[in-house]
């Protein structure tokens, strides 16, 4: 990987912990008045993804520790959006060793979640599953009126870090209904 690559990426880590920190603090401000048992919980996970995610020194991940890292990143937002994001993962276990591009599984549920308006009535479907040499990352729209220009400095960062990694490029599809993200694992 070239050095430009590799201080991108360390950009990327950079904005995105501070975003989510502030947003999770507010969470566990509101959770402490209404449930301390939640607050003590949250802030076990917050302090384990903040971990995971800051000590990790390679550029890529294997599956399987990407979707554990989604998973306690979807717990932490599901306190924040009151149990409104539904997430179907479907990565059989023969894919675990595979690896994508270190965070770039919570960047991609991330952008659906600031791409799109959650709430009661307007549920977040994220569906996370394998689909021939690919890694994807399928969700309804319920654009936010801001999010017309879907492609940022997150999927253009994962899409150079996986040509610069693999011979195949990541893929994206949009349509009304959904948009989707196929990044392509390897070996």
């Amino acid at each position: 990987m070239n050095n430009n690559n590799d201080i991108h990426w360390k950009l990327i880590k950079e904005q995105l912990n501070p975003h989510f920190l502030f947003n999770s603090l507010n969470v566990l401000k509101s959770l402490i008045s209404i449930d301390k048992e939640k607050a003590i919980q949250y802030t076990i996970d917050l302090a384990e993804l903040l971990r995971l995610s800051i000590d990790y020194q390679e550029s890529n991940q294997k599956i399987v520790e990407e979707i554990k890292l989604v998973q306690l990143y979807l717990s932490l937002q599901n306190q924040r959006f009151n149990s409104n994001i539904l997430v179907n993962i479907h990565v059989q276990s023969m894919y675990n060793e595979y690896q994508i591009p270190f965070l770039s599984l919570i960047i991609l549920v991330e952008n659906t979640i600031k791409h799109n308006v959650i709430s009661n009535n307007k549920k977040l479907f994220i569906h996370i599953y394998i689909e021939g040499d690919y890694l994807c990352v399928k969700n309804n729209l319920n654009k936010k009126h801001h999010s017309n220009n879907r492609k940022g400095i997150g999927l253009s960062t994962i899409q150079e870090r996986v040509k610069n990694i693999c011979s195949k490029e990541m893929l994206i599809d949009e349509t009304s209904e959904y948009f989707c993200v196929k990044i392509p694992y390897y070996a």
